[in-house]
C-alpha cells in the first residue's frame, strides 16, 4: 500500500502521470529540455494545498514502468535533497 509521506494517507488510486512543477533535475540536458514541468509516473496526493507528488522508484530504463516502453529514467533531486531515478515519458526529454 502507497501512503502520502506527508500526511499518511492511502494513495493507492492515484497511480499514474503526474506533474512535478519546477523540478529539480540533476542533468541541465535534461532541464533544458523538460523546462519548469516534468511528467513523472507514481501517486499524488491532493490533500494539500499543492498537490504532493510520490514518483514510482525505477532505474535509468524505467523498466518497470509499462516494461520500459515509451518511458525513461531522469535523476530528480527531491525536497530531502536525496537524488533518485524517477520514471518520465520518453518524449518529455527528446528535443
Amino acid at each position: 500500500m502507497h501512503l502520502c509521506a506527508e500526511c499518511g494517507v492511502p494513495i493507492e488510486g492515484t497511480k499514474g502521470s503526474h506533474v512535478v512543477q519546477r523540478p529539480n533535475l540533476v542533468s541541465d540536458e535534461v532541464a533544458d529540455a523538460v523546462g519548469d514541468r516534468l511528467v513523472v509516473f507514481g501517486f499524488v496526493c491532493e490533500r494539500h494545498r499543492q498537490p504532493v507528488v510520490h514518483p514510482h522508484p525505477t532505474n535509468r530504463y524505467a523498466a518497470n514502468v509499462n516494461g520500459g516502453r515509451g518511458w525513461t529514467g531522469v535523476r530528480l533531486e527531491f525536497s530531502d535533497t536525496v537524488v533518485r531515478w524517477v520514471a518520465t515519458p520518453e518524449s518529455q526529454v527528446e528535443r
